[in-house]
């Protein structure tokens, strides 16, 4: 009892307190806190390169819009090996009937990458100049997911606590210089309930007109109405480079049985990046 109480005033005066929110919101036009705006900003001009870095189109347009997508980069080989390993660890997973979430994640878990040895080989040249570029500089990768989510009966316009409250609109809150990468195991239609997520610029112009709004089904209405919502879709071996505390986003129910997604957590670093990561990839991004 004692510690549930510890954690929520440290969540309401450290991690989301109201005024920090606020003049996030106002002054850098998301939702991930005004002090975790400046611990990415700081990071990434501490750790830029002055050196000269070839001018790639998508990261262009990642830095403008907060994400992009790039087609036909992933091994399948590779993809479907982990896919049947994922799917032998997760057939038994109680609770994943009554959560309708479930992730295997590298946090705190180094035996992860013995058990899914394919998440390494399946980032590759591609993925990496891609940052590299984005960043200007080095980065590394902080963690590692692979989650399925469950198809929804009861799900509504009203309903902001499925899928650990992620089926509501929101930025994730980490430092700022954080990205994710999205790899799907399998193809992901309409059908197959994609993500949702708004650009950079339509967050910020949300924001900044309502710095105040704290109704999660207001927010959803508000993104409603702008008619902007983004579906992340998977239909060849693809991979979206997304800032999820730049864009908001909220997970969909399957129309199908389920989905799944492999994840890789990114964030500025100083040193240059090894590829044998999986021993710092171990580390809480929030």
């Amino acid at each position: 009892m004692i510690k549930k109480l510890i954690n929520k005033i440290f969540k309401i005066l450290i991690l989301r307190n109201p005024l920090d929110i606020i003049f996030g919101r106002i002054f850098c036009g998301n939702d991930s806190t005004l002090r975790k705006n400046i611990q990415g900003k700081l990071a990434i001009k501490r750790n830029k390169i002055d050196k000269s870095i070839k001018s790639v189109d998508e990261v262009e347009y990642f830095k403008k819009y907060g994400f992009t997508k790039i087609n036909r980069v992933i091994s399948l080989d590779e993809v479907e090996k982990l896919k049947k390993k994922f799917f032998n660890e997760i057939s038994n997973i109680p609770e994943l009937r009554t959560s309708l979430r479930y992730d295997f994640s590298s946090l705190d878990n180094p035996e992860f990458f013995k058990k899914f040895s394919e998440v390494k080989n399946i980032f590759n040249n591609e993925m990496y100049n891609i940052l590299e570029n984005y960043y200007h500089g080095h980065f590394k990768v902080t963690n590692v997911h692979i989650y399925r989510i469950l198809k929804n009966e009861n799900t509504n316009f009203s309903d902001t606590t499925s899928y650990g409250s992620t089926i509501a609109w929101h930025n994730d809150g980490s430092r700022t210089d954080s990205v994710k990468i999205f790899i799907s195991l399998d193809k992901i239609d309409e059908n197959s309930g994609p993500m949702e997520f708004i650009t950079k610029h339509e967050t910020k112009k949300l924001y900044r007109r309502n710095p105040f709004i704290f109704s999660k089904i207001n927010l959803a209405k508000k993104i409603a109405a702008m008619n902007c919502k983004r579906k992340m879709t998977f239909y060849d071996n693809d991979a979206y480079f997304i800032n999820t505390n730049f864009c908001l986003h909220r997970a969909q129910s399957p129309k199908t049985s389920h989905r799944d997604l492999l994840v890789y957590y990114c964030q500025s670093s100083n040193k240059p990046f090894n590829f044998d990561w999986e021993n710092v990839s171990t580390e809480n991004i929030y």
